[in-house]
């Protein structure tokens, strides 16, 4: 489908982008959905909370969208794995790290 096809019926393109995660300062995790970008009313550009009450702020996320799960490294030393599909809000560490070996990147294999 040729680009100009897509247009509104103001002739501009809407934006679009796949859902994303966003990480505030409370340590809560959000997802945003492209589509709330063009809304008019307050309420609805607000988004979805998935996940709050981390004891420490984020230092790494990995995310394996095919089994629906979070890998998080917080700022402790706690590692935890989340299922998003679950929507479970308070989590149990995975695994504790000391000073030296806190994860700063994540990734799934």
């Amino acid at each position: 489908m040729d680009k100009s096809d897509n247009k509104s019926d103001d002739g501009e393109t809407p934006f679009e982008c796949p859902n994303f995660i966003v990480v505030d300062n409370d340590c809560t995790i959000h997802m945003l959905k492209s589509s709330q970008f063009e809304e008019i009313e307050e309420t609805r550009k607000r988004p979805m909370t998935l996940m709050k009450l981390l004891d420490s702020p984020i230092k790494a996320l990995a995310v394996r969208p095919s089994a629906f799960m979070i890998a998080l490294s917080c700022e402790n030393g706690n590692l935890y794995e989340w299922n998003f599909n679950e929507k479970k809000m308070i989590l149990e560490p995975k695994k504790t790290f000391e000073e030296k070996g806190k994860p700063t990147c994540l990734d799934f294999r």
